[in-house]
């Protein structure tokens, strides 16, 4: 198994980072290349399909493995799709800092190559989190740590 984990700081409350990324159906918002969402139920268990033909004329379906407001921590899996990943896990967290002034947000993925080497899924997967990280800054500002 793969892992990946980033982590970024930012000058925005807690809530305001996590009101965004809780949103399932909300990645096109932040994410480049994203062209569209279209999900399929509600809560726990739904699923989204994203286009990202953006990137090849790719496109996945995820589903919503856990959403746990108070904890401000999402789970979701990949359960189909074109992307070279495969048994893909992926746990987003907000976390509040200085004084509730500041938060970090800590994405964390571990998955297996799909038609693909280790080191291009890998790449892929921290292509994508650094590109949501990059429009984040540019919405919620940076906050160094320490």
């Amino acid at each position: 198994m793969i892992e990946v984990s980033v982590s970024q700081r930012f000058a925005s409350p807690a809530s305001a980072v996590w009101a965004l990324v809780r949103d399932f159906n909300a990645l096109p918002e932040w994410i480049p290349g994203i062209r569209g969402s279209e999900l399929d139920g509600e809560g726990v268990g739904c699923t989204r399909r994203l286009d990202i033909s953006a990137m090849g004329g790719r496109w996945v379906v995820e589903r919503l493995e856990s959403l746990d407001d108070e904890a401000r921590r999402l789970v979701y899996t990949i359960v189909d799709g074109s992307l070279p990943l495969q048994n893909y896990t992926s746990t987003m967290t907000v976390e509040s800092a200085a004084g509730d002034a500041a938060c970090t947000l800590c994405w964390h993925a571990v998955f297996e190559p799909k038609d693909a080497s280790g080191e291009e899924a890998e790449a892929f997967v921290r292509g994508a989190y650094g590109a949501g990280i990059e429009t984040l800054k540019g919405r919620f500002g940076t906050r160094p740590t320490g």
